[in-house]
């Protein structure tokens, strides 16, 4: 009896992966056999004995740019079934009333009855830049 609640899609010669530790401890070369939105089932390369596959990544890409964070359902020789761990969830914004007011770098602020000092006129250019033309104001 067929327990899986979502299709699952099946490789006939499977698709290169690789299974690497959360910590980076240990990696493994694997076949995917099938995958579904939920998870996968995995053909292991070599001997998964004495490994903590409980979580670890499936590594879809060789740069691991693709991937998906797995726990281990079940375990039948080299062969795994996984679950995918699905990424929690960023935390929300903090809402415009818990956010300080944003003020604009220039804006005065009045600080214990003392106004801000004003700012700084740019400086003028150094004669020893990279402009070879330039002359002080006034100068012929």
């Amino acid at each position: 009896m067929e327990r899986r609640r979502t299709d699952r899609v099946e490789f006939e010669r499977g698709y290169t992966a690789r299974i690497v530790a959360i910590d980076g401890t240990w990696q493994r070369d694997c076949r995917l056999e099938d995958v579904s939105d939920t998870g996968a089932k995995l053909k292991v390369r070599g001997s998964i004995a004495g490994l903590k596959t409980e979580e670890f990544f499936l590594m879809l890409t060789a740069q691991g740019k693709a991937h998906r964070r797995c726990e281990r359902v079940w375990v039948n020789g080299t062969e795994l079934g996984v679950r995918f761990i699905k990424e929690k969830p960023l935390p929300a914004p903090p809402s415009a009333e818990t956010q300080p007011p944003q003020m604009h770098s220039q804006a005065r602020v009045v600080l214990a009855g003392q106004a801000s000092p004003q700012p700084r006129p740019p400086k003028e250019p150094s004669p020893k830049g990279r402009l070879s033309t330039w002359r002080r104001p006034g100068a012929r």
